[in-house]
């Protein structure tokens, strides 16, 4: 896109070299998910936040007419920021105060957005992805509506896709959704869960069936496990995760040990894709 070939607001000094070099860059796949969004929507952008970035410089280069504001818990982070030219504070991003914000950006952040996302005008927009569960905390509250969400074709185009937006929330069901299923972190995928279920069961077909079925006994012999531990150690209650919401299981068969990831690829989208919400205006 042509945003690509725009240079940095402000001309970066040479890196440095030896312990300190650490240096701001933009990421052209961010860069064109920005723009995408910005070409499509028309949003009001005098204002963008984004908050827990690292040194990554992508919305400077996609919102150049705009003021972006970079906050960061990590100071040479910030000191890189600065040292770009950026507008870039060290504080945490639920204590830091930007003003009102158009855009906030909030990637792979391991806090809650409810804060950040508290300066947004009415109106105002949201781009996260769902790396920490950011996407499903906005779309759970009724502050936000998800207008769409970026993400690469089946035929590689990169979209705004505004069709059937609740099916990121619900897992797939059937063989084929399986199959097709794109590559999602932290979920299983077809081609794992029909080694195991090959390897556990000998059989080649119905690979969700039987794979749910695999989990399920997975997890009844780890709530036996746990419960011969607390019955031997009542102390341990605090160190025994909830079965039902543990992501990965170790499953033991016939001398073989496997590793079962539990969570189930959703009917859409992928926990790296970029997802829209816009800010509800308040009813009088």
């Amino acid at each position: 896109m042509e945003n690509f070939k725009k240079p940095y607001p402000k001309e970066l000094p040479k890196p440095e070299t030896g312990p300190r070099s650490f240096e701001v860059e933009p990421h052209p796949d961010l860069v064109a998910k920005y723009s995408l969004f910005k070409d499509k929507l028309k949003p009001k952008a005098d204002v963008v936040y984004h908050p827990c970035g690292a040194k990554d410089v992508s919305p400077s280069i996609a919102f150049p007419d705009s003021r972006v504001v970079y906050v960061d818990i990590d100071e040479k982070s910030v000191e890189a920021l600065k040292r770009g030219g950026f507008e870039a504070h060290a504080s945490s991003a639920l204590e830091f105060n930007p003003g009102k914000v158009d855009i906030l950006i909030m990637l792979n952040p391991q806090i809650s957005p409810d804060v950040p996302a508290s300066y947004v005008i009415e109106n105002g927009f949201i781009l996260s992805n769902d790396y920490h569960g950011t996407a499903s905390t906005l779309h759970f509250n009724d502050q936000y509506q998800i207008r769409g969400m970026i993400r690469v074709s089946q035929g590689g185009e990169l979209i705004l896709d505004t069709d059937n937006l609740e099916n990121y929330w619900k897992e797939i069901d059937t063989e084929e959704e399986f199959q097709n299923a794109p590559l999602d972190w932290g979920a299983a995928n077809y081609q794992m869960a029909a080694s195991i279920v090959e390897a556990v069961t000998g059989k080649k077909e119905n690979i969700l069936a039987e794979y749910k079925k695999i989990i399920a006994t997975a997890r009844e012999k780890q709530r036996q496990i746990n419960a011969k531990m607390l019955q031997e150690n009542p102390k341990m209650a605090d160190f025994i995760d909830d079965v039902d919401q543990t992501d990965v299981l170790t499953f033991n068969h016939e001398g073989r040990q496997f590793v079962l990831a539990t969570t189930l690829p959703r009917k859409k989208g992928t926990v790296d894709d970029i997802f829209v919400f816009q800010k509800v205006v308040k009813e009088e």
